[in-house]
């Protein structure tokens, strides 16, 4: 007879908890699953304080659902209902004397459509006219093999823009100054352009304008009616998450509800989201926080021992 096939998985963050939900999807009970997590707690980085009677997230506090795969897996934990946009009220920068709103058509806060710039009085006007230079200044010295943002966008549109726009965008996402930060590592579309164009305006320009033809063909070819004869009628049609934004919405409430349902010891949500029971025919992979020294994380039974409270 042959033994169960084992799987340990290193780390109770959001990627080992996915993957532990995605192994036992596919694999069922053939396979037993054993995550170790050295915190006393699971989720990572994911993490929710409370703070003077209010829920704060004190790690991530949104998702992107440009890519399907975080979208799927709040399908597939029952979270998808509880998906929101954020809040439109827009993002403001503290330049010359006040808060003022972040214009439309940025990319990273480089700036890609130069009225809307312009208008939010962000620039002084100096430095919208060192942006317009981009637009005629000839290709400038090789980059190196890992530049930082500083290196792309100060040549090109100037210290101002960098410093209004780009610095607290980038700095404030990667917790650091945007002039130490590795293009290659947080914008690496913006590093493909700028090594293959001159003018960085203009490339952002031509592919937002690309990026708008391919979604305007996308919804034709989806309107087109196809013939259906003889197919099989198709089954009921699965429930979406809204997606009002094109930003990065979350589910409603702390994202750590995310590492929470992510967890196999909780797999399944009732509607208003609290934890639902395992059948014992769908048992989940165990999950025990755990803090085993290196050299002993597997016991000779195969399975990492409950700890005791220290």
């Amino acid at each position: 007879m042959l033994s169960r096939p084992r799987a340990v998985i290193i780390g109770g963050g959001i990627s080992g908890l996915a993957t532990a939900h995605y192994l036992h999807q596919s694999l069922g009970d053939g396979v037993l699953i054993t995550v170790l997590e050295a915190s006393p707690r699971l989720g990572g980085k994911i993490i929710t304080e409370d703070f003077a009677g209010h829920s704060v997230d004190a790690g991530p506090d949104a998702l992107m659902v440009r890519a399907p795969v975080a979208v799927n897996l709040l399908t597939d934990l029952g979270l998808a209902d509880l998906v929101v946009a954020p809040a439109s009220g827009g993002s403001r920068i503290w330049s010359r004397g006040r808060l003022r709103t972040l214009p439309a058509g940025t990319v990273f806060g480089i700036p890609d459509r130069l009225l809307p710039l312009l208008r939010s009085r962000l620039l002084s006007p100096l430095g919208f006219a060192r942006v317009l230079l981009d637009l005629v200044l000839p290709a400038g010295r090789t980059l190196p093999a890992d530049p930082t943002i500083a290196e792309i966008v100060v040549p090109r549109m100037g210290h101002e823009v960098f410093d209004r726009l780009v610095d607290p965008l980038l700095g404030g996402i990667h917790a650091g100054r945007a002039d130490e930060l590795s293009a290659h590592s947080t914008a690496p579309d913006i590093e493909v352009l700028a090594r293959g164009k001159r003018s960085l305006n203009l490339a952002l320009r031509r592919r937002r304008r690309a990026g708008a033809a391919m979604a305007a063909a996308a919804s034709r070819s989806a309107s087109v009616p196809v013939a259906t004869a003889g197919m099989p009628r198709p089954g009921p049609a699965r429930r979406r998450p809204p997606q009002r934004h094109p930003g990065s919405p979350g589910p409603a409430g702390p994202p750590s509800s995310l590492s929470r349902a992510d967890s196999p010891a909780s797999s399944t949500r009732s509607p208003r989201g609290r934890r639902a029971t395992t059948s014992a025919s769908a048992r989940p992979p165990r999950v025990w926080p755990a803090r085993v020294p290196a050299t002993s994380w597997v016991s000779p039974t195969g399975r990492v021992p409950r700890p005791t409270p220290s």
